[in-house]
């Protein structure tokens, strides 16, 4: 197959296409912890990302409440844009690898793709997984990388 790769490996979200890569912690056991969310979109034909996260107050009785306390966008850097066709790749093994277990205690990673924004709800893909060992450090490493390229002059 001969695939176009000329607008770079994420080229086919300059549509309307947002990519979501989540990660849920587990600072409050088997109710959740922080949230962080990369969200990847075309912005006037630039691919951007913005990450942020969401701080967990585990003392609610009935479950977290939220507080967002860092939100960063920025342009994607050709590398930063291989590093996370190379995230989705790892990210689809593993969940494929994942043995379901009816004990929600590990770290909850996500990626889906939602093509139809503007129009309502249109998830072209979705993959989830349950990291009950809390040791897959793909999310972090992901994270580390966009935020580095955009600290060597890729920020917008």
């Amino acid at each position: 197959m001969d695939l176009d790769t000329a607008k770079g490996p994420l080229g086919y979200l300059f549509k309307s296409d947002t990519l979501f890569l989540d990660a849920m912690f587990t600072e409050c056991g088997e109710f959740g912890g922080n949230k962080e969310v990369i969200r990847v979109y075309p912005k006037n034909e630039i691919l951007c990302a913005t990450w942020s996260l969401d701080s967990a107050d585990c003392d609610n009785e009935e479950s977290p409440k939220y507080s967002r306390i860092s939100l960063t966008t920025v342009q994607l850097s050709r590398s930063s844009e291989n590093r996370i066709a190379e995230y989705i790749q790892e990210f689809v093994s593993v969940s494929f690898k994942y043995q379901y277990s009816d004990m929600h205690t590990g770290n909850l990673y996500s990626a889906y793709i939602n093509s139809h924004p503007v129009y309502g709800e249109g998830i072209d893909f979705f993959a989830s997984w349950y990291d009950e060992s809390k040791s897959w450090e793909g999310f972090e490493k992901l994270r580390n990388e966009i935020i580095t390229s955009a600290n060597n002059g890729y920020s917008k």
